[in-house]
């Protein structure tokens, strides 16, 4: 059985276009629970320089993923909607008795870079097979782009980080 996404789906290309980055990503899977974090929170929870999170940050705040609020010295960021990951189609179960991350930066010992692990990592790569917008090799881990897959996700995979 194959999925059809109707035109009439949430354009998501504005809330993608903000989160193209691993980095962006991570920030927002972990902001998902509803708290609102400090950025120094989230600079040592996530092993992500100050300077590179704040900047970040910034992004997300500028589209309007994230919201912005601040106390005294400190500047709180949280998710400005609850709606975004919905927007995605991902649901992220709370976390199980599990030690695994819902998000973590995971290297890929092929190719030498990083991409986006945990649960986050999974639920996207698994909606990306089933929308049959991503492949897998035969007998190999990796996976292939599909002609559909390039019409859906060419503008994420050539915008570059000045162009946001």
């Amino acid at each position: 059985m194959t999925r059809r996404f109707p035109e009439s789906a949430p354009n998501i290309a504005a809330l993608a276009t903000a989160i193209a980055d691993p980095t962006r990503v991570m920030i927002c899977a972990s902001l998902l629970d509803g708290r609102a974090w400090t950025l120094t929170e989230l600079s040592r929870a996530l092993s992500i320089p100050m300077s590179s999170l704040s900047e970040h940050a910034s992004i997300l705040i500028d589209h309007g993923v994230l919201a912005e609020r601040r106390e005294g010295r400190h500047r709180y960021v949280q998710i400005a909607s609850t709606d975004i990951a919905d927007d995605f189609g991902i649901d992220i179960e709370p976390p199980r008795s599990s030690t695994r991350p819902n998000v973590r930066r995971c290297l890929d010992w092929t190719e030498r870079r990083s991409h986006l692990g945990g649960v986050l990592g999974d639920e996207l790569c698994r909606e990306f097979l089933d929308r049959e917008w991503i492949v897998r090799r035969p007998k190999s881990r990796a996976l292939k782009i599909t002609p559909t897959g390039r019409t859906h996700l060419d503008w994420v995979l050539t915008t570059q980080e000045d162009h946001l």
